[in-house]
């Protein structure tokens, strides 16, 4: 059975609303990624790894950061990124935004079914239809 690269742990019309409420970047080192209905290059973190699933401890994040932070306390993971030449501050002050913000479980949902291959191929294909006119 493939893996689906760590994504069956939580719905895939949440994870899509958590990366639509996180505009799409990552919360730690600010690298931004295109609008894409397939996600790549994106996965979610817990910002505290002992807090659990809670969409308040869940924030976007590159494939980078999420595996070099793995489960480092917090301490240790701004001290990393400290090292990395951020402001320890500034990342704070993103997560505590990004995590105020609402879920839109709504955009999750379309996000997540424009990601099946029948609708993409329908979108996608009237967007081209539509770019050539």
């Amino acid at each position: 059975m493939p893996h689906n690269n760590g994504m069956d742990w939580i719905r895939l019309p949440l994870r899509f609303a958590i990366y639509y409420r996180d505009e799409f970047d990552c919360v730690w080192c600010r690298q931004v990624f295109p609008l894409d209905p397939l996600g790549y290059g994106l996965t979610l973190d817990h910002v505290d790894p002992e807090k659990g699933n809670n969409v308040s401890n869940l924030v976007t994040c590159c494939k980078s950061c999420n595996s070099i932070k793995q489960n480092m306390t917090l301490k240790k993971w701004y001290e990393h990124l400290e090292a990395q030449g951020l402001n320890r501050r500034h990342v704070q002050d993103r997560i505590r935004k990004a995590i105020k913000k609402e879920i839109n479980l709504d955009v999750g949902r379309w996000l997540a079914a424009i990601r099946r291959p029948s609708w993409r191929e329908g979108i996608f294909g009237l967007l081209a239809e539509a770019g050539s006119a």
